[in-house]
């Protein structure tokens, strides 16, 4: 089956190519957010791909979900073989697509630079650091918050204007596990261990760590998180069904990706773990 994509908008949002698009075939789905990374630069670590770099930014969207903090619906669309149409539209085929369900924002009289948005940002900074998501996080700086780029998130403010009445949602995880994607290069920015034993000794350190999901529902051992990486599901839009994500990257590059995980992972807890979601048992 040929994916139909209608280009609604050719503004590009963010520094990664992309366009707000439609899928008239997929009823279930509204307007969405399209993007790849086409190229590569700085070390390379062995397997990872800019490729494939819309599987590791689907990585970190269903990461998010497990600990409770907002994302939106997420996928990636695989474009081989003529399996996709850009209808009227001349945008680059032949690649992985990471696509996102559009979110229209509604901040009523707050601003994105507003005390209630910093807050609500706040809440979510260990969770974030624990993913090593850049850009929407600014420095910290004792007890004061500062945002990022404003363009990396949805605000949508409650009715009633409470102190905490409302509801962040990151809409561009593409700069998250030691991984940068930006200005349409891919670039490694953590460095793993090369040494097989200090891996071994930053997991033992981790297998301890508990952490309350965001949304209180759950506790989760952090050692599991990494231990079933490979199991992690990516909702492919051709078919619009989920598969583990091993199905679709090799074993080598799937270690690479679960060694950044543990080292990002290791880094949040160094700098968070005072805080009460993070239980040491």
């Amino acid at each position: 089956m040929v994916i139909k994509i209608e280009v609604l908008e050719e503004m590009q949002k963010g520094s990664n190519p992309g366009r707000k698009v439609s899928f008239p075939q997929i009823k279930s789905l509204g307007d969405c957010y399209l993007k790849y990374c086409p190229a590569s630069r700085g070390k390379k670590y062995h397997g990872l791909s800019a490729h494939n770099q819309p599987f590791y930014e689907a990585i970190t969207n269903h990461l998010c979900r497990e600990i409770g903090v907002s994302v939106p619906r997420t996928f990636v669309l695989r474009d081989g073989k003529g399996s996709v149409d850009f209808v009227g539209n001349s945008f680059n085929g032949g690649r992985e697509y990471f696509v996102s369900e559009w979110k229209n924002e509604n901040e009523g009289n707050v601003s994105k630079n507003s005390e209630l948005v910093k807050y609500l940002i706040s809440q979510d900074r260990l969770y974030l650091e624990l993913l090593g998501v850049e850009d929407v996080l600014g420095k910290k700086v004792g007890k004061r918050e500062s945002i990022g780029k404003r363009d990396n998130y949805h605000f949508v403010k409650y009715p009633g204007g409470k102190e905490t009445g409302g509801e962040i949602t990151y809409i561009d995880l593409g700069c998250s596990l030691g991984i940068r994607a930006k200005e349409g290069e891919m670039e490694v920015r953590e460095k793993i261990p090369e040494n097989k034993k200090e891996l071994k000794r930053m997991k033992k350190r981790i297998s301890p760590w508990h952490i309350i999901s965001r949304d209180e529902k759950k506790i989760l051992p952090l050692e599991e998180m990494i231990e079933r990486f490979e199991e992690i599901p990516i909702i492919e839009l051709n078919d619009r069904k989920s598969k583990p994500i091993k199905d679709y990257l090799t074993i080598e590059e799937i270690d690479q990706l679960r060694n950044l995980f543990m080292v990002t992972m290791y880094s949040g807890i160094k700098k968070n773990k005072e805080e009460n979601c993070l239980i040491k048992q």
